[in-house]
């Protein structure tokens, strides 16, 4: 423990910094319904195209799900996108730890 405090909440953009592809890229015949790739814990929508979190994402989110210091943060996400309920459909399908 290092002695500092947790913040109460965090907030995250979703479309192009903690997943890509972006929403409205998913046009044309793709976004809902989405899956979860099992192999991955990322999630594929009816095209079949796979939509992955960026850079470390998914480490930050094991880290917050997991550990104690995070317990009581509130996780939030603020986002423009497109396509609300396509993203409230992924946030619901990631899998961040086994």
């Amino acid at each position: 423990e290092d002695g500092t405090t947790a913040p109460e909440a965090l907030v995250f953009d979703l479309d192009g910094c903690v997943w890509w592809p972006e929403m409205y890229h998913l046009w044309g015949g793709g976004g809902s319904p989405f899956r979860q790739d099992n192999r991955s814990g990322n999630v594929v929508d009816r095209s079949g195209t796979m939509v992955k979190f960026m850079g470390v994402s998914r480490s930050i989110f094991q880290e917050l799900h997991c550990l104690e210091k995070w317990s009581k943060t509130k996780v939030a996400f603020a986002s423009c996108c497109d396509e609300p309920s396509w993203a409230c459909e992924c946030i619901e399908l990631f899998r961040v730890s086994e």
